[in-house]
């Protein structure tokens, strides 16, 4: 068994910077989409988006559209998760890139008998 390379801080300070500039082109091409919270995956080696309730989007039906915007426009392949959670992720320009949301829990009913 070969062991796996290690990698140098050179190494992972370019994979880094590749997703910082492939986000910067991610937003440049779709300016007109709701904003998301982005990160910068450890190491560097991808991105990850997550729809965030605003003030303007809180209910379920907006989260998931905002979601299925992104996913849509970035070709994502969506991953099965529980209920309340979606994802997906794919390649986009030589990043991996994912997209989560998560969708509110709904009211509790009280009972009234």
């Amino acid at each position: 068994m070969i062991p796996a390379a290690r990698l140098s801080n050179e190494d992972y300070a370019y994979w880094q910077l590749h997703a910082f500039n492939h986000l910067g082109q991610i937003l440049a091409q779709h300016r007109q989409l709701h904003t998301l919270r982005w990160a910068i995956d450890p190491y560097g080696y991808g991105l990850r988006g997550e729809v965030v309730p605003s003030s303007d989007y809180t209910g379920a039906y907006d989260i998931e559209y905002l979601f299925a915007e992104w996913v849509k426009a970035l070709g994502l392949d969506l991953l099965l998760t529980g209920s309340d959670q979606l994802a997906a992720t794919g390649q986009h320009g030589g990043c991996r890139v994912t997209i989560t949301a998560s969708l509110p829990t709904p009211p509790q009913r009280k009972d009234t008998t």
